[in-house]
């Protein structure tokens, strides 16, 4: 049986109290921590999305340099010190 880790963290509220308790307050049955929770699986799905376009576009980006590699007829390490230069 596997265990799933759990993360534990501080959350600094100042400032968003009121905020929070409106929202909960508008919210029938939901607490602030509930809303809490909420805004930071929101948060959390936001950066996956973001870390998986972020992926893709680099994999693109890999296909095209292979495509250029194999037009221009480089070799793995010329197309690559190219890129490293290009980077600098």
């Amino acid at each position: 049986m596997t265990s799933t880790a759990l993360e534990y963290f501080t959350v600094d509220l100042r400032g968003l109290r009121a905020a929070l308790s409106a929202r909960a307050a508008a919210r029938d049955g939901l607490t602030e921590s509930d809303v809490l929770r909420s805004a930071l699986a929101s948060l959390a799905e936001a950066r996956a999305a973001r870390a998986h376009i972020r992926e893709q576009v680099e994999q693109g980006l890999n296909r095209v340099t292979e495509r250029r590699r194999r037009a221009f007829g480089l070799s793995c390490q010329t197309a690559i010190a190219i890129s490293e230069f290009r980077s600098t």
